[in-house]
Parts: C-alpha cells; sequence; structure tokens
C-alpha cells in the first residue's frame, strides 16, 4: 500500500473537503466512496492496484475528515471537479461506489466531460423509469430508514467520554459486519475511527443521519437528476458493475438494456453483494486497470 498524503480543499461555503492521495505511478483515478462509509472503504482496491494507478479517494462533506457544510442535492457534485483541479488530476477515471455517489459523479461527469476520462459505477444502477428511481430516494429518506441507522448504528449519538466513543466504535464495527455480511478481511475499524470527530459534548462518529439524507435530496426539477436520462446525456465511456447480490435494480436484461456502442457502455455482472470494494478487492482493481487501459 502506497504512502497516504490528505489534502484540505477549500470550500466556499466554510470548512473543507477531504482528499487522500494514495500515490501510484499509473493515470489518475478519483475514487467515490458508498454515502455513509469513507474514503478508507477503497483502501483494499487500492492495494490491489499495486500502484499501477495513481489513486486518490474524496470524503463528500460531512464525511470523515470533510467538514464543509453540505450542499443542496447535487450540487456536491462540485466537490468532485474542485477535486481534479486543486491537486492537477489529469482526466481521471471517475469510479463511483453506490447508488447516491453513482448519482452525484455521473452529474458531475455530464456536467463537466472535459475534466474526467471515463467513468465507473460500483452497485450504483439506475431503474429504468423516473418512478423508480424517486421510490428507491424516499426509501433512502424515510422516517423507517432513519430509526434503523440511529438505533442499530447508533448514529447522531454523542458521547461525553473517550471510553464511551470507543465502545461506541466497536458496536458499530461489530453491526456493520453482521449487517452487511463483511468478514474480518474488511478493516472496519480503521474507517470508522477515521470518521470519528470531537465536538461540544463529547465525541461521535460521522456521518450523521442528515447529512446521508442531504446528499439524496433530489430537486424534482434538478436538470441533472439521477436517472437514465444521465446515461443518456454521458458523453464519457462508462463501465456499470452490477453485483448480482446488491440492492440495486435487477434485470435479466440489464446488459441489452444499457449497453451502448459510443460512447461505450458496459455492463459487467459481479457475483458479489452490495459492498465489493470489502469482498471483490482484486476484481475491481481488474476492471480499473482495463478501464485505464494498464496491462
Amino acid at each position: 500500500m502506497p504512502d497516504m498524503e490528505e489534502y484540505r480543499i477549500p470550500a466556499p461555503e466554510g470548512g473543507h473537503v477531504s482528499v487522500l492521495d494514495f500515490g501510484g505511478d499509473g493515470p489518475d483515478a478519483l475514487l467515490v466512496h458508498h454515502i455513509g462509509l469513507s474514503p478508507l472503504e477503497w483502501k483494499p482496491t487500492i492495494a490491489a492496484l499495486a500502484g499501477r494507478l495513481r489513486a486518490v479517494a474524496i470524503a463528500w462533506r460531512g464525511h470523515g475528515r470533510s467538514d464543509a457544510p453540505l450542499l443542496p442535492g447535487t450540487q456536491n457534485r462540485r466537490d468532485l471537479v474542485a477535486a481534479v483541479d486543486h491537486l492537477g488530476l489529469d482526466r481521471p477515471m471517475l469510479v463511483a461506489a453506490g447508488w447516491g455517489s453513482a448519482a452525484l459523479s455521473l452529474a458531475a461527469a455530464v456536467e463537466h466531460p472535459e475534466k474526467f476520462r471515463s467513468v465507473v459505477t460500483v452497485n450504483g444502477t439506475f431503474p429504468p423509469t423516473r418512478q423508480q428511481v424517486e421510490e428507491e430516494v424516499a426509501v433512502v429518506r424515510s422516517p423507517q430508514m432513519l430509526a434503523y441507522f440511529r438505533d442499530r448504528f447508533r448514529m447522531d449519538t454523542i458521547v461525553p467520554t473517550r471510553t464511551e466513543i470507543e465502545e461506541l466504535v466497536a458496536l458499530k464495527v461489530e453491526r456493520v459486519r453482521a449487517d452487511w455480511m463483511l468478514g474480518p478481511e474488511a478493516d472496519l475499524e480503521e474507517e470508522v475511527w477515521h470518521g470519528v470527530r470531537e465536538v461540544p459534548g463529547g465525541w461521535h462518529t460521522s456521518p450523521k443521519s442528515d447529512t446521508i439524507f442531504g446528499l439524496h435530496d433530489f430537486a424534482p426539477d434538478d436538470p441533472l437528476h439521477p436517472g437514465r436520462t444521465l446515461y443518456e446525456r454521458l458523453r464519457l465511456p462508462l463501465r456499470i458493475v452490477h453485483g448480482l447480490e446488491s440492492w440495486d435494480y435487477r434485470s435479466e436484461t440489464m446488459e441489452y438494456e444499457l449497453d451502448r456502442a459510443e460512447p461505450p457502455i458496459t455492463v459487467t455482472l459481479l457475483d458479489a453483494g452490495q459492498f465489493p470494494t470489502y469482498t471483490h478487492p482484486q476484481h475491481l482493481a481488474d476492471i480499473l486497470l482495463q478501464m485505464s487501459g494498464v496491462t
């Protein structure tokens, strides 16, 4: 694993956006984590890349060490372009894990194709209709999901002592492993600690529930509203990596629904669940190297 260097990009609204540069000698890749996780989600894949790409991982606002205030909906895509400019990346491949991150990343690539070379989405496949998209967003933003986040993972809980935050981190790691069926190979403890913040009254783990809700707050009239229209408008090569056991839209004809010749859209079905970043890092690394033309 290459050494990691953190860059803190000043945000116009105040605070900073954190970007972790893992180095590497090949073409640039900008890695975007699942909403709710952190850029360290990508460490297993970066290790499998073995320095053959320059891997840079950004933290969404409210995640990891990004403390800039959240923007409305798809406006958070601006941070991806800011990272490219601040670090001087050479049209990186944009790689997004999860549905919400895919929505924001595709919005950025549609708006600024000159900033990126290609896009890869990992378990961020959009269903065919606008109604289905809005139903998926409604599930994420539902009171039931809020209760799950708060009760199961004690999201939004502030604890007053160092001992209690250590206990909270251990609890969160245990429950993430159980609920998401992740084995000991996933270094979740480091990742959860990466998001621990000291606040008035003690400590809490990031992100907060309102951050997750806000990143899925898409205005109905947003011209970059998530959906298959973003696939149609994208003028860059796109690889859609879809876990057969993921939580996303499923269809036996997905490859035929989405494949396109120019610019190419290619669907890759992976025998994996929702989080191949932890369970199938070598498979993902091979896909990213292929997309980058690295042999």
